[in-house]
């Protein structure tokens, strides 16, 4: 038993000595901010941000890129201080991440997910966990809206 053991334990050794070094995936090399999340002001019913605040930040969900580079993302309805209520909010930030525009997403939870752009009608498909729906987002350069209901299957 006690060969078994000692066998085991220096088989373990070399093992451990013939391994590689630590994996070079978590090396990212020299990464910087691309955005700044804005604060805004939460609209529509239930509007609200946490501990009873006139305007914050919420984390984001989901990104979808534009072919002509414009970054989009979707409010997810929390930060660190909790939950906000109201709509989500629908982000664009332009191919040198400054901020381009924002807007409520009218009709929409504030818990918004996941993102799609779909070139043929030049929107942002926009999934909604709170109301577990997908609404569409226009986007017109001077008049950008949301017209987010329930999809009929």
């Amino acid at each position: 038993m006690g060969r078994l053991w000692l066998g085991g334990a220096a088989f373990s050794a070399i093992l451990g000595l013939l391994s590689p070094g630590p994996a070079e995936a978590w090396d990212r090399g020299d990464v910087h901010n691309f955005a700044t999340i804005p604060t805004f002001a939460p609209s529509g019913p239930g509007a609200a941000c946490p501990n009873g605040a006139k305007s914050c930040t919420s984390d984001v969900e989901g990104v979808a890129v534009a072919p002509d580079g414009t970054v989009y993302s979707a409010s997810y309805g929390f930060n660190s201080d909790g939950a906000l209520g109201g709509y989500g909010e629908l982000l664009a930030f332009a191919p040198n991440g400054q901020l381009s525009t924002h807007f409520p997403v009218v009709g929409s939870s504030p818990h918004l997910i996941g993102l799609a752009y779909q070139q043929s009608s030049e929107s942002v498909l926009i999934a909604d966990l709170g109301r577990a729906w997908c609404g569409r987002s226009t986007l017109r350069p001077k008049q950008p809206r949301c017209s987010c209901r329930r999809r009929q299957s």
